[in-house]
């Protein structure tokens, strides 16, 4: 049986932490948390602590942590789904029935998950044990990722020698086919051949901590391939719905109320080696609406920080929208051009760039600085086109209050009447409805207008209702 994310967040929603942290741990209030010995390792003074508000326990001694589901897998050593199936018998959480199909599903998906996870460790002997490898270690320490960091992100290298993979499924016993379906192994006239051989290995993880698939990472100059190649979207693993190094981080992100949301794998270690652990990466791409489904609901304050290059920008422009359709506050961060989290990090320190991430703009900020920066309010064609896109993503917000303020504020940069802007904003949410058949979206009251019973505005003629299409 799969069970969907609507209803592990329902079994969480149910089963407080400290209800359930209780049953084995005696627990004593200390302030706004509670405290005790943890359960997880010998100690005399209690280092085990266990925060209702946010959800979570953390051992301050092994550090263990994690939700209620993550505390039932540790301490009574279940998978994750048979933690969520305890859970929800004990809280009253009705999960989808089992019968002799969906358990042969559910079998399907374990196998998936098996096989990756097998190939996972896999890789990292290959880096770890196997002294041919040895070069690999070396590239990474001299990249300054040290061997606590090579354990933590489980890094493997897929062995440039050909047929070793391979031959590690046929011992195994492992399904070929289910391979290749992952992207582990590829099929090219009739030839099975190792995707990932001579590769880096960056495994990824989904926010539960599963091993769903992985990044591999060429170390040599070549022209005939990719410096990244990725998994391929399979059974177990979907690339929108997925944030490298969030099974890491989000306790930290919960803790802080704050996610810094950088590109890539190495911007993710190498920051969380350095002590900033509230990250998470989208792995070259802008950021999806599942994505941001996803960090919402761990913090509604998201910092993205892109490369400054010109595919970064574009990044961070089309991450805006998608931010802002839920209603989640945005800043974003700029450093210096030819720099990116990994090499600053390490040439700068954490206390340098946590500098940044305490200066980082509000979007309109970073939109009108970029703009101004690009030499568009040289040209009124070029300023109009700008300010449309300053206005777009604002227009997009849910919430009325927020658009009015922001409209304001925009307005305030260019010096324009506030109705001219919101008549813009208008059109734009009435042209969502009609394109992606949303919801009637409300919109701003204009000059003369009154308030509506339902909170909608009201023109003077007739009510204004936007077009929905079937």
């Amino acid at each position: 049986m799969q069970i969907s994310e609507e209803k592990i967040q329902e079994v969480l929603l149910a089963a407080d932490i400290v209800d359930v942290v209780s049953k084995f741990v005696r627990l004593k209030r200390s302030g706004s948390n509670y405290s005790g010995l943890c359960p997880f390792h010998s100690e005399k003074s209690p280092s085990f602590m266990v925060s209702p508000k946010k959800q979570i326990y953390n051992c301050f001694g092994c550090h263990k942590g994690g939700n209620s589901i993550k505390f039932l897998m540790d301490y009574s050593n279940l998978s994750f789904l048979d933690a969520v199936r305890e859970l929800a018998r004990e809280y009253g959480v009705d999960l989808p029935v089992q019968d002799e199909k969906t358990n042969e599903e559910q079998k399907k998906f374990e196998e998936y998950y098996d096989l990756t996870k097998a190939t996972i460790r896999f890789f990292a002997e290959q880096l770890i044990q196997n002294p041919d490898n040895k070069h690999i270690l070396e590239y990474l320490r001299n990249r300054k990722i040290n061997d606590a960091s090579i354990k933590n992100f489980s890094l493997g290298y897929a062995p440039g020698v050909r047929g070793k993979l391979i031959d590690f499924y046929k011992k195994g016993g492992f399904d070929q086919r289910k391979a290749i379906e992952l992207g582990f192994l590829g099929e090219s006239e009739g030839k099975i051949y190792e995707r990932f051989a001579g590769r880096l290995i960056f495994p990824i993880f989904s926010h539960h901590g599963r091993e769903i698939g992985a990044g591999g990472r060429i170390l040599e100059k070549r022209t005939d391939t990719g410096k990244y190649i990725n998994s391929p979207e399979s059974p177990i693993y979907n690339k929108s719905r997925v944030l490298y190094g969030l099974s890491h981080s989000k306790d930290e992100i919960r803790r802080l109320d704050q996610v810094i949301v950088v590109e890539g794998y190495l911007d993710v270690i190498s920051l969380f080696q350095n002590g900033i652990k509230n990250i998470a990466a989208v792995s070259g791409t802008a950021l999806t609406d599942d994505q941001v489904k996803l960090l919402s609901s761990y913090t509604k304050n998201i910092y993205l920080l892109f490369d400054s290059d010109p595919a970064g920008y574009k990044a961070a422009m089309r991450s805006i929208e998608v931010v802002l359709r839920h209603n989640l506050n945005l800043m974003i961060m700029s450093l210096p051009e030819g720099e990116d989290p990994d090499s600053f990090v390490h040439k700068h320190g954490a206390k340098e760039f946590l500098e940044f991430v305490k200066n980082a703009k509000e979007f309109i900020d970073y939109q009108y600085l970029a703009f101004e920066k690009g030499g568009w309010f040289n040209n009124p064609d070029k300023m109009t086109e700008a300010i449309k896109e300053m206005v777009r993503p604002v227009a997009l917000i849910p919430d009325e209050l927020r658009r009015t303020v922001l409209i304001k504020k925009i307005a305030e940069k260019f010096q324009f009447r506030e109705r001219i802007l919101e008549e813009e904003v208008n059109r734009i949410r009435t042209q969502e409805v009609e394109q992606r058949h949303f919801e009637p979206m409300e919109r701003l009251p204009q000059q003369g207008e009154k308030r509506g019973e339902t909170g909608t505005a009201v023109a003077k003629s007739d009510e204004y209702s936007g077009h929905q299409t079937n």
